[in-house]
């Protein structure tokens, strides 16, 4: 390996202090030996057996709730699919010939590391004399200092392997951004009734989406409003806000909870006794705001499609087509994804993304990592800075990936922020 790669995982690994110098070399090690398992003539003493997590292993990511009987059943299925694909794998791999590099992804779930490597080969054609590359797609957990193959060893394109980056660092980050917001009682994607909480100074308010402030900043938790109001906290009190900023409760309360039936919530207030007895909510819920206008145009226009031209089995080349009139309304060759993506359709031709409209007009380019996301709207993402943006295609609103997570709360009218510290801001 070189020492710009073995420097890269260095700096990445250096920064987690559950790994040190030596532990560098044992990963690194592994990678390199990983790796060898699928290049001809130089390592047939490697099984992968000694990369397989056990049975033992699996146990520590069990669920407390879960028994043995079903962690034998994921163990057993997460190896079965592993040593199948594994040996697929291999046999399409002949062809290799030498190591070039690796990218990596980290991803933290719970108490959990995962290592997620590809491994760049280079390869002969078989087909005819031109030199390619490919790679090879591994998912690890950490287990102590090791690494262990976590079910999933496939052959990728660049193309695939970065749709896979940007799902598994933004799914990473919108993990890390809930369960921290959550922790501090923010539901702050709760849109429905024309405001959302906004901080300052490390307290809670909410505001419009124009930022007129509702309730000013004063909590230390607030709550998502149920059966129309909001369980607040402040200091160790707790009360029921209505959203024209008042009170359910004419004094604060050492505490209450709240417990859900259907689509029923109930409030429960302490009492002196150490008892608990509901809370009769005088207010009825507020008009939920409709936040369905562009969900009601998704797939509005049902009659154009995309479809392939020639090669149905391995398209290059698509066409929007008018079922409805039987007519092609535009063509697009050499491209290596085109599909619908609401009312409007997306492609990827090497390493420039497009979106395109029912016209066949294309409304917005990248050559930056992009991925569709229901219900329209494109995550963009920026290899080099690991930073996210936003386009949307119904206004045609474009957000600069300069944001560490992004997330549309109103489509394309009003964005959540955060920082790599989970700090939002809101964007409108």
């Amino acid at each position: 390996m070189s020492k710009k790669i073995f420097g890269i995982l260095c700096a990445m690994f250096g920064t987690f202090s559950l790994f040190g110098t030596n532990d560098i070399t044992q990963l690194d090690k592994t990678m390199r030996d990983f790796g060898s398992l699928f290049l001809p003539n130089y390592s047939s003493s490697i099984s992968i057996t000694e990369y397989m997590i056990t049975l033992e292993e699996m146990r520590a990511f069990a669920p407390s709730n879960f028994d043995s009987v079903y962690v034998q059943k994921t163990y057993t299925q997460q190896t079965d699919k592993a040593k199948r694909v594994f040996e697929h794998t291999r046999q399409q791999t002949q062809h290799f010939t030498k190591v070039i590099g690796y990218d990596t992804i980290t991803r933290t779930i719970g108490a959990h590391k995962y290592f997620l490597a590809g491994i760049i080969f280079s390869t002969q054609s078989p087909l005819q004399d031109v030199q390619e590359k490919r790679r090879l797609f591994a998912k690890f957990v950490i287990v102590g200092n090791t690494l262990r193959l976590w079910g999933k060893v496939q052959i990728m394109t660049d193309l695939e392997f970065y749709q896979t980056e940007l799902y598994e660092i933004y799914d990473d980050r919108q993990s890390e951004c809930f369960n921290v917001l959550v922790s501090k009682g923010i539901a702050y994607t709760d849109s429905n009734y024309g405001f959302v909480p906004y901080q300052k100074k490390q307290l809670w308010g909410l505001q419009r989406f124009d930022k007129t402030i509702v309730v000013p900043a004063q909590f230390d938790s607030l709550y998502s409003f149920r059966n129309g109001v909001a369980l607040v906290k402040k200091g160790k009190e707790y009360n029921l806000l209505k959203p024209d900023g008042t009170y359910v409760l004419s004094s604060w309360n050492r505490h209450i909870y709240c417990t859900h039936n259907d689509s029923t919530y109930t409030y429960w207030q302490w009492q002196s006794n150490n008892s608990y007895t509901p809370i009769e909510l005088p207010v009825a819920a507020p008009t939920i705001r409709k936040n369905n206008q562009f969900s009601e145009q998704y797939f509005g226009t049902k009659s154009i499609i995309s479809r392939p031209i020639e090669e149905p089995c391995n398209p290059r080349n698509f066409e929007i087509f008018n079922s409805q009139t039987n007519s092609r309304i535009a063509v697009f060759n050499n491209y290596d994804r085109f599909e619908r993506c609401g009312d409007y359709f997306f492609g990827i031709q090497q390493d420039t993304s497009i979106v395109v409209d029912t016209s066949g007009t294309i409304l917005f380019s990248s050559q930056h990592t992009c991925k569709p996301h229901v219900p329209g709207y494109i995550i963009v993402f920026n290899r080099t800075t690991r930073l996210f943006g936003v386009y949307c295609p119904y206004t045609k609103q474009y957000i600069e990936p300069e944001h560490w997570f992004i997330l549309p709360v109103e489509r394309d009218k009003f964005f959540i922020s955060c920082n790599s510290l989970c700090a939002i801001q809101y964007i409108q």
